[in-house]
């Protein structure tokens, strides 16, 4: 098997688990769960964009005078 071939069949079964496990929680957990484990799920997903752009912003930041300190001032901030 070539290597795109691997990765797309690990993508497949990856996806396939995680909706059923994700199926499987929700017809278990009671109602009331529901809506906190759609914040943590979206927290979860805003934390990882947050932290992939972060690094990205401060290195452009860097390059005009006192961009790093209003940065860091938004990102405590918010």
């Amino acid at each position: 098997m070539t290597t795109l071939l691997w990765i797309s069949f690990a993508c497949v079964i990856g996806g396939l688990l995680s909706v059923f496990l994700a199926a499987g929680l929700a017809s278990v957990a009671p109602r009331s769960w529901i809506p906190h484990l759609v914040s943590v799920a979206i927290g979860a997903l805003l934390g990882a964009a947050f932290l992939e752009i972060l690094p990205h912003a401060f290195s452009s930041a860097g390059q005009e005078p006192g961009g790093i300190g209003r940065l860091a001032a938004t990102v405590l901030g918010g």
